[in-house]
């Protein structure tokens, strides 16, 4: 067994594992459900398939909690999570770091600081549900922005400069976002619930607006894998070996 095939079987694995995890997870909660009539309740939503579903005996609470409550949260908390590992993969090979992460160049302190603004100025009660997301994501581009610009010479950007401009600006954000949680006493515990993270109260319209652009992110990433690869062995290595 070649070492590509090897890895193919690996992530199948790990995708039914996922999966294993994701159908144990909707018979957890207040109000239990077998496993056999959850499987019934998936299965009868599936085109052609689902006509041949009997559910009888199964309430139609039953099918409310695992569709429309529990379905939607687990779809998207295994969505962030592939989103995450995603991006910790390309950081680490981007830093040629094992231990990177969004957090070291200042991606995450800069989103927490635009959420804290969001919630903080009222943005999030004005325009609705899109801002808090919104300006999480343009504070974590100005973070990469402001680092990318603070850590170039000349034409290059060196490793050790990108990594010290991340520690320095995300340690910053985070006394600002700190700042701010002292100023506006109020709003502090909607700024700490946001930054501990939930998926409580998440709905399909939730899944349907993050799903696109992370599958899109995702494949995305995967075309410069190979570059991402070689950037491990540095960056004059992975210039002679083709990478721009």
């Amino acid at each position: 067994m070649n070492f590509k095939t090897n890895n193919k079987l690996k992530i199948l694995a790990l995708f039914l594992l996922l999966f294993l995890i994701c159908l144990i997870a909707l018979n957890i909660g207040p109000t239990s459900n077998t496993l056999k009539d959850t499987i019934k309740i998936l299965l009868a939503k599936l085109p052609v398939l689902g006509q041949y579903i009997d559910l009888e005996g199964i309430k139609d609470s039953q099918q409310t909690i695992i569709l429309n409550i529990r379905l939607p949260r687990i779809l998207l908390a295994a969505l962030v999570g592939i989103a995450l590992a995603t991006t910790g993969a390309a950081f680490q090979g981007l830093l040629k770091n094992p231990m990177a992460d969004p957090y070291i160049i200042g991606i995450s302190s800069g989103a927490a600081l635009g959420a804290a603004i969001a919630i903080v100025s009222g943005l999030s009660l004005l325009i609705g549900f899109f801002a808090l997301p919104l300006m999480a994501f343009m504070g974590g581009l100005f973070s990469v922005l402001t680092v990318y610009n603070l850590a170039r010479v000349g034409n290059k950007v060196p490793i050790y400069n990108l990594l010290l401009s991340g520690v320095a600006l995300s340690s910053f954000f985070s006394a600002v976002t700190s700042l701010l949680m002292i100023l506006n006493s109020q709003e502090m515990s909607q700024i700490v619930f946001w930054l501990l993270g939930s998926f409580s109260g998440r709905k399909w319209h939730h899944v349907q607006i993050a799903a696109p652009l992370i599958i899109a992110g995702v494949v995305a990433l995967n075309f410069y894998a190979r570059e991402l690869n070689l950037m491990l062995f540095g960056e004059s290595t992975a210039q002679s070996l083709g990478v721009n």
